[in-house]
């Protein structure tokens, strides 16, 4: 989309749908774009396929990519992201973002990766946020296979998050519905 050329850019003063800014952080890890059968470059790839009730498959979007970050760029990254969960402001949902055996009786810590945010005066706060996905061909979990989820909370009318002295941050706001989702 479109930004304002404003002086403060840099510090987060235009505006940016929440689909804009999950497809951009799943960019950062992947280091690629990516363009849908019915879709430009960059728009997010919202229907995948559709089945009928007996399964059959009605329709399959297929998709297609190309790299606009380098390797070294997006583990870099991907270091960065995955350190706000384990010394940073989403280190309270470490434990909780795992993978359970079917049994039961083994439960894995999954490699969450993200950011929380929070505007001036607790107006808004969002959590972007991304779990890689099993590659079979590299047998295990990969930076360039990734689902991006952005979670966000505010009032329609801009009104801040708090009242007396509690204040709603991206850690206490929007990470723990991205967390459960």
């Amino acid at each position: 989309g479109e930004l304002q050329k404003v002086f403060s850019m840099p510090l987060g003063v235009n505006e940016i749908p929440l689909a804009d800014m999950t497809t951009a952080y799943q960019t950062l890890l992947t280091g690629k774009i990516y363009k849908c059968a019915d879709g430009d470059w960059n728009e997010p790839c919202i229907i995948q396929e559709i089945k009928d009730r007996d399964g059959r498959t009605l329709f399959v979007n297929s998709t297609e990519s190309k790299r606009v970050l380098s390797d070294t760029v997006t583990a870099q990254i991907g270091i960065m992201l995955r350190s706000v969960f384990v010394h940073g402001t989403a280190r309270s949902q470490l434990d909780n973002i795992t993978l359970n055996s079917p049994d039961g009786k083994t439960k894995l810590k999954y490699p969450a990766l993200g950011k929380t945010g929070t505007t001036n005066d607790y107006r808004n706060v969002a959590f972007m946020g991304a779990i890689p996905t099993y590659v079979p061909s590299k047998n295990g979990f990969a930076l360039d296979s990734v689902i991006a989820v952005g979670s966000y909370i505010g009032f329609d009318d801009n009104r801040p998050l708090k009242s007396g002295r509690t204040r709603i941050a991206g850690a206490s706001g929007g990470l723990p519905q991205w967390a459960s989702f």
